[in-house]
């Protein structure tokens, strides 16, 4: 589900989706957006879930504003071939006499090894589509080629893609969204780069959005970032870019943001003419882990002893990781064996003691840091 603002609108819009059959329950992530960005809605069916056809809604909510749309799901018996169909992108923008194309693909379940012929319906006047190929047997991608022509009138038109099986005999279809604009209302590509970035938990990094104009676009495009995860925070150095240029994206993660590979999309929004186009970007967000042994050791005043720490990398880390230790007791000493490590490895770490050092039980908090992000662990040493 995509929330696209207009009119300055910034406000949180809460997710609901009408009654599904029985046995199946939904969830959306995120249940609310603020301002605009995207949910994925996850629906889980159960074997006791009726087989059949069904048109829901899904709502979005904020304050006295209300809009909706519609999609259906289909739910076939597990013993019966079929296949679904989809389309992507969901939405392509021209101007009249240009062509543009979308990706129809045929998904095969319970079987299904038929041949799907593919059709499209909704066109404007002047324009025409073709596929490549024309029909898929069991499951495959088809290119959908639309021609429009100068006298295509401008405007947005929904676009439905038909597949057809006639062994067994079956129908199914999806919609896409074709916007023509005026030539001279002008248009803007949307890009991003590079195209994915490595950054440790409590570090930053960067990527440059750029707005490229054609037809003679000259209007504002206001940009926006979702997908981040916890934690971590993003700002447009140029926000918005007025006509055409760049603006550097930098991306603030913390130390608590989880690891992983997160697919960053970023929205650019112009009112005049209404136009949205997007592109992602791939954050890689990585740490390290420390951890020492034994848990404690005893030595007795002028003696030494050692501990062995380990520096385990997360998700691929591989920077350079510098250690050191707090409290230990008056008159001692500690050093590291190697005194830092890259990536992966382990450090002996060696206290000495003299005659006067201080008696008792003394907690070691050893620190690992590369960059600005620390870990640590700690050690009981027992002076006697």
């Amino acid at each position: 589900m995509t929330v696209t603002p207009s009119g300055s609108f910034n406000g949180p819009v809460s997710l609901s989706l009408s009654a599904l059959p029985a046995g199946a329950n939904a969830t959306f992530s995120p249940a609310s957006i603020t301002g605009s960005g995207t949910s994925t809605l996850t629906i889980t069916t159960s074997a006791s879930t009726p087989a059949g056809s069904y048109l829901r809604t899904i709502t979005g909510t904020s304050g006295g504003l209300t809009h909706s749309t519609t999609v259906t799901l289909v739910v076939n018996s597990a013993s019966s071939p079929n296949f679904s169909l989809s389309a992507s992108p969901s939405s392509q923008t021209v101007t009249p006499g240009n062509p543009t194309s979308y990706t129809a693909t045929v998904t095969a379940s319970g079987g299904f090894a038929g041949t799907v012929n593919l059709s499209a319906s909704g066109l404007p006047s002047g324009a025409s589509a073709t596929f490549s190929p024309a029909s898929i047997t069991g499951s495959g991608n088809s290119t959908m080629s639309v021609t429009t022509s100068t006298s295509t009138p401008t405007g947005s038109y929904t676009l439905t893609i038909t597949g057809t099986s006639t062994s067994p005999s079956l129908t199914h279809s999806t919609t896409v969204t074709l916007v023509v604009n005026s030539p001279s209302s002008g248009n803007f590509s949307l890009s991003a780069s590079p195209a994915s970035r490595t950054v440790t938990a409590g570090n930053s990094t960067s990527y440059t959005a750029t707005v490229t104009p054609s037809g003679g676009f000259t209007g504002s495009v206001s940009l926006s970032v979702s997908g981040l995860p916890s934690g971590a925070s993003a700002t447009f150095s140029v926000n918005p870019i007025a006509g055409s240029g760049n603006s550097t994206m930098s991306v603030t993660t913390s130390t608590s943001t989880p690891t992983g590979s997160y697919t960053l999309t970023i929205t650019g929004t112009s009112t005049s003419p209404s136009l949205t186009h997007s592109t992602t970007v791939t954050l890689v967000v990585n740490s390290f882990s420390l951890s020492a042994s034994p848990a404690s050791q005893t030595v007795t005043r002028g003696n030494s002893t050692n501990y062995t720490v380990t520096v385990t990398p997360i998700n691929g880390f591989n920077g350079t990781v510098t250690l050191r230790v707090r409290g230990l007791p008056l008159n001692s000493s500690a050093s590291f064996n190697p005194s830092s490590l890259t990536g992966q490895g382990t450090s002996t770490m060696t206290v000495s003691t003299n005659a006067s050092t201080s008696t008792g039980t003394f907690s070691l908090r050893i620190r690992g840091t590369s960059g600005s992000v620390t870990h640590s662990t700690t050690v009981q040493l027992v002076v006697q």
